[in-house]
């Protein structure tokens, strides 16, 4: 029987685990503290099921140069790095036609509806439906000209079914009244969920899939053996042992 270890115990390491032992595979999770207690406790838990638009994008390559030489910009590249870079570069502005800027929305798009589907499919066999919310998201520009600029990257999301609602002056007022809306533009994305609790939704799934038979073990992984590059023996901090033939780390 096949049998799989999985280390790790926030969210992706139980979704890991859930979903190998939904399709009867015997799985152990092992976790040094509590589940959902480290980077999982406090995320702010959005599903962004339309942020489906890749950072290559047309518009961009007139941007890199900016991005480089402000030491605060979003891109650092030490200079020395530079030559090794060159190809990454490249690729990622290849990237950037609105061809292939389209393509990967579309495969991204399917992504995220999947995701949804599955988490649907995976709360419901919980009996967890209380832990969603609907969500509906401002995004916010200092001026109409910076969505204008960026009117591409909404009309691929249009594309793929995600909708956004446009606002201004008071419209926009009405939805923030903290923020100063003068000259400001606005866009309420449609179709966002959220988690209400997401250490409740770890511990809720992790709580099923011991329901379902798996194992949750609370230990320290120090070292990995591996014989071939294949995973053979997990060394504990306490100085215990455990064989393993297949291993997630998440």
């Amino acid at each position: 029987m096949t049998q799989v270890t999985v280390i790790g115990g926030g969210i992706i390491g139980v979704c890991s685990a859930l979903a190998l032992q939904r399709e009867g595979i015997a799985t152990t999770l092992i976790e040094r503290g509590s589940i959902g207690g480290e980077a999982t406790f406090g995320n702010c838990a959005l599903m962004a099921l339309s942020e489906i638009v890749p950072l290559a994008k047309p518009g961009v390559m007139k941007k890199l140069p900016g991005w480089i030489l402000n030491p605060e910009g979003p891109l650092a590249i030490r200079p020395g790095h530079l030559p090794a870079a060159l190809p990454w570069l490249l690729k990622f502005l290849r990237n950037a036609r609105p061809q292939r800027v389209a393509q990967i929305c579309h495969g991204l798009g399917t992504l995220t509806a999947l995701a949804q589907e599955d988490f649907d499919e995976v709360i419901e066999a919980a009996q967890i439906e209380d832990i969603w919310a609907e969500n509906e998201v401002l995004y916010l520009y200092d001026k109409k000209e910076q969505y204008l600029a960026d009117e591409f990257s909404w009309q691929l999301r249009a594309n793929e079914g995600y909708h956004a609602t446009e606002l201004e002056g008071s419209a926009l007022a009405g939805v923030e009244s903290d923020v100063d809306t003068d000259g400001k533009f606005g866009l309420i994305a449609h179709g966002w969920r959220s988690f209400t609790d997401p250490q409740r939704l770890t511990r809720e799934l992790a709580g099923y899939f011991t329901r379902l038979g798996g194992e949750i073990l609370n230990a320290e992984v120090s070292r990995i053996e591996s014989t071939r590059s294949k995973p053979r023996l997990l060394h504990f901090a306490d100085g215990t042992q455990r064989n393993v033939s297949k291993l997630v780390i998440a």
